[in-house]
């Protein structure tokens, strides 16, 4: 077992600030919270050094881009990207769809309709979103990231709000997407007609947390109830007709009790091993990372120990894996830095308060 050791913690002005997203970019912590603000931070003693105020009227969802980027998306129905290093917006994306009229095909702008979750593929070409169901429907926005225009949308796969998407990182054209309907969609978005883009659909039968790729053939499934399952991609030919077939999949049931946690805050990948790691929390202010592999075996020999936020739940988590350090955001407004080290190495830990 690896303990590691807080070594900063920072505070926003009001401890009723949930910490929603946590992640790095050219080499800064930047967070995400409740008070709809984009925090940067340096990694080393969490002192915060520039703020973007009113990125959303809601903020729903953040993710990193590797251009000096981030993504975000919000309730009031857009998505946008903020350049690292001047803060200003340099794009942004609204819900529309494509009618075509005789030989024109035209963009229409929907009205407000809110934004939960955002993705972009690896070569920063395209942005994928997921909305809060609206009427009968649930859309899945695909936009040409450098024409800042929309491509196509899908809305007849979800039932109910799209809470995750993620685009695979290995084969950029698959989408996968999770909703509150408890159904994982796997999408080919080379495809603009959603009948042909559809690889796979499974039902896991709660709704959906988190929805990833784990390696080259299978997706993830943490639900809202805590439990786990690990499916089997069937990419089939094109030339087969049906393409929505049965999957095999494996369920590790409620994870609270197979690990011993209340809750479970997030599982992250690692891409290096294709592994991942599930990340729990404890009433008692423990947080635990256990390595979770592709046969669904989960190594408790070699988990991860850190201290969490005391009688706060941790919202969000992010790994640096390069250089040992855990960032860990929770609902009292709290960030905390955590590093490997021996107990005897360990620096007193320093507390930093924000004034702005």
């Amino acid at each position: 077992m690896k303990e590691f050791h807080p070594f900063y913690i920072a505070k926003y002005p009001d401890d009723s600030i949930y910490v929603y997203n946590l992640g790095i970019a050219d080499n800064i912590l930047v967070s995400a919270a409740s008070d709809n603000t984009l925090r940067l931070w340096d990694r080393e003693t969490l002192k915060t050094y520039k703020v973007i105020h009113e990125v959303h009227d809601h903020i729903s969802d953040m993710k990193i881009s590797g251009n000096h980027s981030i993504l975000t998306c919000g309730e009031e129905g857009t998505a946008k990207i903020w350049d690292t290093r001047t803060l200003a917006l340099c794009g942004q994306f609204k819900p529309g769809f494509k009618i075509n009229i005789y030989k024109l095909s035209l963009n229409v702008l929907a009205k407000k309709m809110p934004l939960l979750c955002i993705s972009e593929n690896i070569e920063k070409t395209m942005i994928a979103a997921g909305s809060a169901l609206l009427g009968s429907d649930a859309y899945l926005f695909l936009w040409d990231q450098r024409k800042q225009s929309l491509l196509f949308s899908y809305k007849e796969s979800q039932n109910d709000d799209i809470t995750d998407v993620r685009f695979d990182s290995i084969q950029s054209h698959r989408l996968c997407a999770g909703g509150c309907d408890g159904l994982i969609n796997i999408f080919d978005t080379r495809f603009s007609i959603e009948d042909d883009a559809i690889i796979n659909v499974f039902n896991n039968q709660s709704s959906i947390h988190r929805a990833d790729f784990l390696g080259p053939n299978k997706v993830l499934g943490l639900s809202h109830m805590e439990t786990l399952s690990l499916y089997n991609i069937n990419d089939i030919s094109r030339n087969n007709t049906d393409n929505i077939i049965d999957s095999t999949y494996i369920s590790l049931g409620d994870l609270r009790s197979k690990l011993n946690c209340n809750y479970v805050i997030d599982i992250i990948l690692n891409i290096t091993k294709n592994t991942a790691y599930i990340c729990c929390g404890s009433h008692t202010g423990k947080i635990r990372l256990f390595e979770f592999h592709q046969d669904a075996t989960i190594n408790k020999d070699e988990q991860i120990l850190l201290q969490g936020h005391d009688d706060s739940i941790a919202r969000s988590l992010v790994f640096d894996q390069q250089m040992q350090i855990i960032y860990t955001g929770s609902e009292n407004g709290e960030i905390r830095a955590n590093r490997y080290e021996t107990l005897q190495q360990t620096p007193p830990t320093k507390k930093i308060k924000l004034y702005d």
